[in-house]
């Protein structure tokens, strides 16, 4: 990797380190994460996608949902959630692997785009919307993996798609983002038994 590279991997986990430890309470830090990873990847979109705690926080996580979006998953906040192993983000949660389609002729349908479970929640706000390039990445922290962040359609517009350095740069990303996500849940467990205990 030259040096070009290199500094730019490092002037970019500077300005997410700063933003994420900036950003306290969870919604703030859950959109400065999809803001950054679409600044940094140069897409038209992102989306950031959760295990919703419930009342039982030992109990396994039977869905993941959408928490933050930029572009045009900014409709599906809060609708699009996914089974371990549903559709493409389910897939990515369940398997902990990350996905890039870097070509084309990958995707399912080429005239219509990558078909996800919840593209007409999109298509309903912008008629004309395709989704052609995404790439997701787990959200993992030791071997639990606790959510999705994808980024989809490569700027400037069809038929750029993402490249191999987009893909390690989200899930750098990624990884930053999950332990800020673990730091602050940590944060208010530990005020909320201090709180108890008086």
């Amino acid at each position: 990797m030259n040096k070009t590279k290199i500094y730019k991997f490092v002037s970019i986990f500077e300005e997410i380190t700063t933003k994420l430890v900036e950003s306290q309470e969870p919604n703030r830090l859950y959109n400065a994460a999809v803001q950054i990873a679409m600044k940094f990847t140069d897409a038209q979109a992102c989306s950031l996608y959760l295990e919703q705690s419930g009342t039982e926080p030992l109990k396994k996580q039977d869905h993941i949902i959408m928490v933050a979006g930029e572009g045009f998953e900014k409709f599906r906040i809060g609708v699009a959630k996914y089974k371990k192993g549903q559709g493409l983000t389910g897939g990515i949660w369940k398997t902990s692997r990350s996905v890039k389609f870097d070509r084309h002729e990958k995707i399912e349908d080429q005239k219509k785009g990558w078909e996800g479970l919840y593209n007409d929640v999109v298509r309903d706000n912008l008629k004309n919307w395709v989704s052609y390039s995404p790439i997701g990445v787990p959200l993992r922290i030791g071997d639990k993996t606790i959510g999705v962040l994808k980024v989809e359609n490569k700027k400037p517009m069809q038929p750029s798609c993402f490249l191999d350095e987009d893909q390690i740069m989200l899930e750098i990303i990624a990884s930053t983002i999950v332990l800020a996500i673990e730091n602050q849940k940590y944060s208010e467990q530990t005020y909320s038994s201090i709180l108890n205990a008086l």
